[in-house]
């Protein structure tokens, strides 16, 4: 069964490099601002920063910018980095869960049905080309239940020591990763190993505290509002839209209809042959499902760790049915398998279907959940799952070149009024940094509310040399907490204040939208 993790690997690898190669879309807000930080770091590491180290990143824990940041010392700031780092990282999940499954259940056919099944879920696949912190998370996530598993209820120091580290490094990724390791570290607890276990948490205070010590204040400041609901966002917590959004993310988007239908089959089974693994693997489950339910602000990236734990249990719910009904079994996977393998050529690559092409998307009301896509090979709505490649270069780089001509070597400040996931104040701050043009600044009105009075919006936009603005839209409007202030300014330069603001050039984007670049005259 090895045999069939290594070509497994290698298949992931290929599909990911071609993916990264062809790909030309801008880095979105995420993604962009995940690479400025391990572009920081790189001028820290290379003696041309003064900020602290502690401090490069305030919120985001910076294990995996740094991996990224090491490695670009090497490369040079090429941004493909973060993606490839990525898929690194995605390999290691895969080889962390194939390990974990065949040691809690001893079973290779198991392990390597839970590997594929798991690899080849679209919300996976997605995340592994983005330099996004979900794949590290799970990776290591997975890591430290190898281990944990290894450490046989930390009786064994080594195996103890080496989840606890990965639960760390974990812990230096995203800050939340404690919740999705509470049970099983929980579980694993005795008395009798308190000093195996002290030891391992000892660890843990000496790799993660520190960075968490020196910003623990704005880590809490910025995590009242990441967690505030967005306006499209459940907005009454105790409600059944509030309880089923995660539900349905897991039906439309993460398993999907057919591997929700598996799940749900599945765990009962697991649970019937397999009654202590199959309630623990239920428990974490249910567990994560609570804790970011009860969460205002969602996010689908929540819960991608989930996915591993419902790939265990419909991966041995497939190997159960062909151990008593070999025909059956082999019938059903062979469809499961059909069913994933044209989903992942046509979203990825948009054959034999291209999604940009086709745009069909189907789906059917159900009681309680809503809808539910049946097939989602929509032009926009596919990109929900996992986005195919994009060849269409957008204009930032032509933007910045123009910007930095107008002033040559003279400190020019652009306000940004525009926030789509292609076109936004972080990718041009990252394009910006690419290419070394120090003297322009991007500023985005992210922590502004409407002004009052005209005269401090005058004042506020008299610091800006140019302003972008677009013609049409400002971004996905129910997740802009700054949509108010941007509609606000944007009606005051475009139709109150011509004598005050010129329009010096356009700029059409790929979406169907227009650009204005504005110069202030204040």
């Amino acid at each position: 069964m090895r045999k069939w993790l290594y070509l497994l690997l290698v298949f992931h690898l290929l599909a990911n490099l071609i993916w990264i190669l062809l790909d030309q879309s801008p880095l979105a807000w995420d993604q962009a601002g995940h690479t400025l930080i391990s572009l920081n770091f790189v001028d820290l590491f290379k003696g041309q920063s003064q900020v602290n180290f502690f401090q490069i990143s305030d919120y985001y824990p910076p294990f995996v910018h740094i991996i990224v940041a090491l490695i670009m010392i090497f490369t040079g700031p090429i941004l493909l980095i973060g993606p490839l780092v990525m898929t690194g990282f995605f390999l290691l999940a895969i080889s962390f869960l194939y390990l974990y499954v065949k040691e809690i259940f001893k079973d290779e056919k198991v392990a390597i049905f839970t590997a594929c099944f798991f690899s080849f879920l679209p919300a996976v696949y997605g995340q592994s080309r983005n330099f996004l912190l979900e794949m590290p998370l799970v990776a290591l996530i997975l890591g430290s239940l190898y281990f944990l598993e290894k450490s046989e209820k930390f009786s064994n120091l080594k195996n103890s020591l080496f989840a606890m580290i990965l639960l760390s490094f974990a812990v230096l990724t995203k800050w939340v990763a404690i919740v999705y390791l509470l049970i099983p570290f929980i579980t694993s607890f005795k008395l009798s190993r308190l000093k195996n276990l002290g030891l391992s948490l000892g660890a843990i205070v000496l790799i993660s505290l520190p960075w968490y010590f020196v910003n623990f204040t704005n880590i809490l400041n910025r995590a009242k509002v990441s967690f505030t609901a967005e306006t499209v966002d459940p907005q009454v917590l105790f409600s059944l839209q509030n309880y089923i959004y995660y539900l349905q993310v897991l039906t439309n988007f993460h398993l999907t209809w057919l591997g929700m239908i598996l799940f749900l089959l599945a765990i009962p089974v697991l649970i019937y042959f397999k009654k202590e693994r199959g309630i623990s693997i239920t428990a974490v489950i249910v567990f994560i499902y609570l804790i970011f339910t009860l969460i205002p602000n969602k996010d689908p990236r929540y819960i991608l760790p989930i996915l591993p734990f419902a790939s265990i249990a419909i991966a041995y719910f497939l190997v159960k049915i062909i151990d008593k009904k070999k025909y059956l079994g082999i019938s059903i996977t062979i469809l499961v398998s059909f069913y994933y393998l044209m989903y992942f050529f046509c979203l990825s690559f948009g054959v034999p279907l291209n999604p940009k092409e086709i745009d069909y998307q189907r789906a059917i009301k159900l009681p309680v959940i809503g809808w539910v896509d049946y097939i989602n090979l929509g032009k926009k709505t596919s990109g929900y799952l996992a986005p195919k490649f994009e060849t269409i270069i957008w204009p930032q780089k032509q933007i910045i070149t123009d910007l930095g001509s107008k002033n040559p070597n003279i400190s020019t400040k652009v306000l940004i009024l525009v926030d789509k996931s292609e076109f936004n104040a972080k990718n041009l701050e990252l394009y910006q940094k690419e290419q070394k043009d120090a003297f322009i600044k991007f500023w985005a009105p992210y922590d502004l509310n409407p002004f009052s009075e005209i005269s401090k919006m005058e004042a506020y936009l008299a610091y800006f040399d140019y302003v972008l603005i677009p013609d049409k839209s400002f971004g996905p409007e129910g997740a802009l907490r700054h949509l108010a202030v941007l509609k606000q300014l944007k009606e005051y330069l475009v139709y109150f204040s011509s004598e005050k603001v010129g329009l010096i050039k356009q700029y059409n984007l790929p979406d169907g939208d227009s650009l204005f670049v504005y110069e202030i005259k204040f």
